[in-house]
């Protein structure tokens, strides 16, 4: 039977083929191969919400407070966030910090919408931390967190300052449009003819002429008159050859406040149409 030696470094020295002792051939001692290291699990990424919820709940993790919104509509905020809408469909979106809003996914595949949203939180080291919290990151956060609550109250009140100012400019204008169409719409101070009889009207208040007693009296607003009182206006300012007196030489007249009221475009006539 043929011999076959195991190579042994202090007999045969620089690997000889051949035993110096008994001539035999030499086979080098095979080392056993190494076992192949098993291979690393893949780490499972999320494919809903309740599991990227549980996943931030493994690692003790608030994604709010590092500008990820889960389930969430979030407009007051800047960052990411990732909902449901009334429609079925997942909105994956980022806010900037200019208010402006950018919607990067929005459809059925809630697997697609969770992974954009994971794969963000991922790169901003939300996963790597340990478990246990030291002190010191304890005392970050809470800050962080409190922080980011005051910003978002401050931008809400900085808001609701602006829709209160808003609402009074917009109420302002239609109370002055109200009130300058009402007014527009009034007869002005001066004389009218109406069936035969004469009036003048004086800061609301109508006054009739008493042809017997060649008199101003005060009297009721005519309902006809004032619903036309574009028809019955004859003028401002007294006429030659009126046959009434003249108002202002009544003791109803108010000098004062009757230049505030007079057109300063109107010119006196000396024939009002009646």
């Amino acid at each position: 039977m043929d011999q076959k030696m195991v190579y042994r470094p202090d007999l045969a020295e620089d690997a000889e083929e051949f035993c110096p002792l008994c001539g035999a051939p030499v086979a080098p001692e095979e080392e056993p191969a190494p076992e192949p290291a098993a291979p690393a699990q893949p780490e499972t990424a999320p494919r809903t919400v309740t599991e990227l919820l549980a996943l931030c709940d493994s690692f003790e993790v608030d994604p709010a407070s590092h500008g990820f919104f889960i389930g969430k509509d979030e407009k007051d905020a800047s960052g990411y966030g990732l909902f449901l809408d009334e429609f079925g469909d997942y909105v994956f979106y980022r806010n900037h910090t200019d208010g402006r809003r950018a919607i990067r996914y929005k459809g059925r595949d809630e697997g697609y919408a969770v992974g954009e949203l994971y794969r963000r939180m991922k790169a901003a080291h939300l996963f790597h931390r340990p478990a246990a919290r030291q002190e010191s990151d304890e005392s970050s956060r809470s800050h962080h967190h409190h922080s980011h609550r005051d910003h978002r109250q401050r931008r809400k009140a900085r808001r609701m300052r602006r829709i209160i100012a808003a609402a009074v400019a917009v109420v302002a204008c239609i109370v002055a449009a109200v009130v300058l169409r009402w007014h527009s719409l009034q007869p002005k101070d001066g004389y009218y003819h109406y069936q035969g009889h004469y009036y003048y009207l004086q800061h609301r208040q109508w006054y009739a002429y008493d042809s017997v007693m060649d008199k101003w009296g005060e009297t009721e607003a005519n309902p006809t008159i004032v619903a036309n009182y574009q028809v019955y206006y004859r003028s401002t300012y007294y006429w030659e050859g009126s046959p009434v007196s003249d108002f202002q030489s009544s003791g109803f007249y108010d000098s004062g406040d009757m230049a505030t009221e007079i057109d300063a475009t109107e010119e006196p006539v000396t024939d009002p149409g009646l």
